[in-house]
């Protein structure tokens, strides 16, 4: 008996290179704005590193990396974006390969 492939029942997975850093810092401060935003992605793009003060770009560095929040420091290689995938394929899959690292909207 032969049966078909079973298809989306949701648009298809996304994924789209969205960098390989310059400006590893500003990624930094963008990635823990990211978790935090009730608006979606903060890109680097829109971090102006002091422009509220050298003091508080690296406030906030310091603050996330002493509540333990550091995967926001690991992304200086390649970032991608994925869209139209579950939390349960991003735990189950992603996370089981010792090098990715992940910030999500919840």
């Amino acid at each position: 008996m032969v049966t078909e492939p079973q298809r989306f029942l949701s648009a298809p997975p996304r994924v789209r290179l969205e960098k390989a850093f310059e400006s590893p810092f500003k990624n930094v401060i963008a990635t823990a704005r990211t978790c935090y935003s009730s608006k979606g992605i903060v890109s680097d793009g829109t971090i102006q590193l002091g422009l509220f003060g050298e003091s508080r770009d690296k406030d906030i560095a310091r603050s996330i990396y002493g509540a333990g929040h550091h995967t926001t420091f690991q992304h200086a290689q390649f970032q991608f974006t994925l869209d139209n995938v579950s939390r349960q394929f991003i735990w189950s899959f992603l996370h089981q390969h010792p090098f990715y690292n992940s910030e999500q909207v919840s």
